[in-house]
């Protein structure tokens, strides 16, 4: 385990061999600041969909996460009271603000009945512009092995107009937990967190210093 100090002082390590003709001081809470955007960026990278397509729109259904990312990962079920599954209409709802510390969709299962039969399904996604079909299009809609589900207003939407939805299991990778000074962590990339915030840091001063010079430039002009 490493604690959040610890990695503070890693960063400086680092940014003093990167960055060796300043002597510029990182205050921790600058440090904290850089390490926990740059977290939250690394595991956005490290997330890939199969196929390289991307809809921001839709569940990412056939994504996939590398080993480093397992110790993000959870599963949650409404059979054992994780989530509470609702019914509006014709669709059944899972807030995606009752899983905790939510953050990416990684897959779902569907317990689906439909008269004496119950069984497992995997969901068919749909993004929100093409679940209209799903509505009386014998070809695109929800059906009992079939399930159409789509996401809106940060909830998991089901299409079910004749069959029910008695319980669903839903993967997704957790948030990264927040780096403090004493907080400890187990991340499998930490040496490539320090690197990439310290990355994020020197470009922020690259950027500082340019603006800098701009302004004296501008006030050179100007006298």
């Amino acid at each position: 385990m490493t604690t959040g100090k610890e990695l503070i002082l890693k960063l400086k390590a680092k940014l003093n061999k990167l960055d060796t003709s300043s002597n510029r001081a990182v205050k921790p809470e600058l440090a904290l600041l850089f390490l926990n955007d740059a977290y939250i960026k690394l595991v956005r990278s490290k997330y890939s969909k199969n196929g390289g397509q991307a809809d921001s729109t839709a569940f990412q259904y056939t994504q996939l996460t590398t080993d480093e990312l397992d110790f993000l990962t959870i599963n949650k079920k409404s059979s054992k009271g994780d989530f509470v599954i609702s019914k509006e209409d014709s669709e059944y709802i899972i807030d995606k603000s009752e899983l905790e510390n939510y953050f990416i969709h990684l897959k779902a299962s569907l317990k689906v009945k439909s008269g004496n039969t119950t069984d497992w399904t995997s969901p068919n996604y749909k993004t929100l512009d093409e679940v209209e079909t799903s509505y009386g299009d014998p070809f695109n809609s929800s059906i009992f092995k079939d399930p159409v589900l789509y996401q809106e207003d940060n909830k998991f939407k089901i299409v079910a107009t004749d069959f029910e939805v008695v319980d669903a299991s839903i993967s997704y990778l957790r948030k990264p937990e927040t780096i403090t000074v004493v907080s400890e962590h187990n991340i499998p990339f930490e040496d490539e967190l320090v690197d990439y915030t310290a990355t994020l840091i020197l470009e922020n001063w690259e950027d500082a210093r340019a603006q800098s010079q701009y302004q004296v430039t501008k006030a050179a002009k100007l006298e």
